[in-house]
């Protein structure tokens, strides 16, 4: 007799079938809004995660600002970072949704292709987004790390030249020339770095500038410091053996106590208070 489930040739019948497709085709609409409400709320999760650290860990990894040029750049990372979070939530949560709505209990016959992208609502919005993104982080730099005309005014110059493996500063002015770097609070400093053997890379930290010291070539960096209190100078280019201790303690300090600074250096006393623009 044959089977209610056969059509008498021992396979299944049409209505078998089809109501085994009714079910899976049930199974799936039911169980395709799941992943997605999973990837959503993954991406959210992760969006939010990705702007608080972006928020709060340049304060404590950056060295603290000692110019407003270090303060630009700490804002510049934390607007690069709130912008990239959400790239980054929803790349984790598609990728959420992916693992979960396209697992298969049949190993022998892998889940079809989905359809081309070009041209869906999805990819679209994805290119916009994208151009936004794009265009705001162009804008941002050409607005706040485009030097201002501030740096037109009468700097301090002083020659900043990398040696294996020692910086040296000699200061504009004077005859000063030594291995201590001091700078007056306030005042736009031109420095002129150049190298005398290999590249250097001069990072004076907390200023949130650094410049590549490359031999026969002079390279102007200009920075107002607008901090008291000490800096470190630390090379940044891979030097020689003792690339490591090539490390210089700076400071900076009040017009007036620059200008006492430089007469211990041997610079008369009217001649300091000029360099320094102190008045009499």
């Amino acid at each position: 007799m044959p089977s209610e489930t056969s059509n008498g040739t021992g396979s299944p019948s049409s209505d078998d079938q089809a109501a085994a497709t009714q079910r899976s085709d049930g199974h799936l609409a039911d169980g395709a809004a799941r992943p997605w409400a999973f990837a959503v709320g993954v991406g959210v999760a992760v969006t939010a995660a990705a702007a608080v650290a972006a928020v709060v860990l340049p304060g404590r990894a950056l060295p603290v600002a000692a110019s407003s040029t270090a303060t630009d750049a700490a804002h510049t990372i934390r607007l690069y970072g709130l912008l990239a979070a959400p790239v980054l939530g929803a790349v984790v949560g598609t990728a959420a949704a992916s693992l979960i709505g396209r697992r298969t209990n049949n190993l022998d016959e892998p889940p079809p292709d989905a359809p081309p992208a070009s041209g869906r609502p999805a990819t679209m919005v994805g290119f916009a987004f994208t151009a936004v993104l794009v265009v705001a982080v162009v804008a941002w730099g050409l607005v706040t790390l485009t030097p201002s005309g501030a740096a037109t005014e009468d700097p301090l110059t002083v020659r900043v030249t990398g040696h294996q493996w020692v910086w040296t500063f000699a200061y504009s002015g004077t005859k000063v020339v030594g291995t201590n770097l001091v700078l007056p609070v306030g005042r736009s400093v031109a420095f002129e770095v150049t190298s005398s053997d290999v590249t250097h890379g001069f990072h004076p930290v907390g200023l949130g500038t650094q410049v590549e010291a490359a031999p026969g070539v002079t390279t102007e960096l200009r920075v107002t410091p607008n901090k008291l209190g000490p800096l470190t100078v630390q090379c940044t280019q891979l030097c020689g053996l003792l690339h490591s201790a090539m490390v210089t303690h700076a400071e900076v300090v009040t017009p007036s106590a620059f200008a006492r600074w430089l007469v211990t250096q041997g610079v008369a006393p009217t001649v300091a208070r000029t360099v320094a623009r102190v008045g009499p």
